[in-house]
């Protein structure tokens, strides 16, 4: 993901990987995945890469919530993304204002969801969350 400029006191970026689906070829479905956060944090960017996808997705989508908020300005639309092409936001029009600060120990769920198609199946699906500490 290309980066917006920070300052100079900005003292790190950081990655959190999270994997939806392993590299075995399944069923896209609705689930729901949560971690929790390990410090207060700025959200910066949210990037979706699906190694792979078959079958008709009608409606396939992935939202990052905190409790019922989105931290994404739109969700992230799987039947319109390019299998091995990482899909980010990064800045103020993809990103909701909930980015601007996360608390610690916030549980953030990351929602699949998926309404019509034909078998709809993924695989390699990685969430990647790069994210400032703020400090507790």
């Amino acid at each position: 993901m290309s980066r917006q400029g920070y300052s100079l006191g900005v003292k790190s970026v950081l990655t959190m990987i999270i994997p939806l689906k392993d590299a075995v070829s399944g069923a896209f479905a609705t689930q729901t995945r949560k971690f929790t956060m390990p410090c207060t944090a700025k959200i910066v960017a949210v990037g979706l890469n699906v190694a792979a996808r078959a079958g008709t997705h009608s409606t396939s989508t992935v939202d990052v919530k905190k409790t019922s908020t989105s931290l994404l300005a739109a969700v992230f639309d799987v039947a319109a993304l390019t299998p091995g092409t990482i899909v980010s936001k990064e800045s103020s029009s993809t990103l909701a204002s909930a980015a601007d600060s996360v608390a610690k120990d916030q549980v953030i769920s990351i929602i699949s969801t998926e309404s019509g198609g034909t078998s709809p199946t993924w695989a390699g699906a990685d969430l990647q969350i790069d994210y400032i500490p703020l400090g507790d």
